[in-house]
């Protein structure tokens, strides 16, 4: 029984004995605090929660986004990912977490809008969006319309066989005369308050998106800037940011190839029905499932278990069976 239920039997109880003094009180209590403040009752929360439970993603970009890329990508993650066809499904109150992270980077993006250091594409209420990389302008060039909102720079690699490497960075800052990549991050405050360094992962997805921005755009592009961002904070000294310079490195950007690439030879093999179970186990990232417990993977009753793989092999998207 959860509280509101204990609440409620209290609240109920037809006969309280003289010497429950401690229950009396706190049926006193409750009843003073139900009049005397609203509570919920049309469990409109629960409705959000339902809502957001099974909310369906509009379909992404196809590709390899950066985002998985650089968070631990696992090439037989992905080729059981693809048999299995399967989407992952978010829970309720991660999917909420999600858009509050996405509601704080759209405001800070407005920030560093209307300070005139943030580059990128710029979209009017009519829908015009301009087809040059810029500073936010005064007026929408095609229309004249104000109050322009930032939209993402959007990039994309091609690789073999009509695979490519694609994603949306959060921006290009213009600072103190140098142009930096950015990636930003939402943290709690008290997760915020003890960083004193980024972890791996935004500095991995940051210099994936400055290998990108350096082919495509920016060939000057030395360094960028990995911003964390909480819910405000009453503690915060100024804001609840904290900000770190990444030098950039391709390191990351041909450990993401090189596993994307392998990926690819494994859906090959798979699609020529030549792939093995030893084959995928020969190429796992985890080498333990505790290891990938630590990477939340959603495969690992498969991935550990050689006759789950071979039986996941048996089948072919079409139907046909592997021989």
């Amino acid at each position: 029984m959860g509280f509101d239920g204990i609440v409620d039997f209290i609240v109920n109880r037809k006969a309280v004995q003289p010497q429950d003094k401690g229950f009396a009180d706190i049926n006193e209590f409750v009843k003073t605090r139900q009049a005397s403040e609203p509570t919920e009752q049309l469990g409109l929360v629960e409705e959000v929660s339902r809502f957001l439970e099974n909310y369906k993603d509009d379909d992404r970009a196809p590709g390899f986004h950066v985002s998985e890329v650089a968070y631990k990508f696992c090439p037989v993650k992905y080729i059981i990912g693809k048999v299995l066809e399967q989407k992952r499904q978010i829970p309720y109150h991660l999917r909420f977490r999600f858009d509050v992270g996405s509601a704080l980077h759209e405001m800070v993006q407005e920030y560093f809008a209307k300070m005139q250091i943030l580059k990128g594409f710029w979209k009017c209420p009519n829908g015009h969006i301009t087809t040059e990389i810029s500073l936010k302008p005064e007026k929408c060039p095609t229309c004249g319309a104000k109050n322009l909102h930032y939209e993402e720079i959007f990039l994309s690699h091609d690789l073999k066989n009509g695979h490519a490497i694609v994603g949306s960075t959060d921006g290009v800052l213009c600072w103190r005369g140098e142009t930096l990549g950015l990636e930003m991050k939402t943290l709690e405050p008290h997760v915020l308050s003890m960083m004193n360094k980024p972890y791996p992962y935004p500095i991995i997805q940051l210099n994936i998106y400055m290998h990108l921005l350096r082919m495509k755009l920016f060939p000057e592009m030395k360094r960028g800037i990995v911003l964390l961002v909480a819910p405000m904070d009453k503690d915060a000294i100024l804001l609840p940011m904290k900000s770190f310079f990444i030098d950039y490195t391709d390191s990351y950007w041909k450990d993401g190839i090189e596993k994307v690439t392998r990926a690819i030879e494994l859906e090959e093999a798979y699609r020529a029905e030549k792939l093995t179970a030893q084959t995928l186990i020969a190429n796992r990232i985890c080498p333990t499932r505790s290891h990938g417990v630590k990477t939340h993977c959603d495969y690992l009753s498969q991935c550990f278990d050689a006759a789950s793989l071979v039986t996941l092999l048996k089948g072919k998207p079409d139907g046909s069976g592997q021989k």
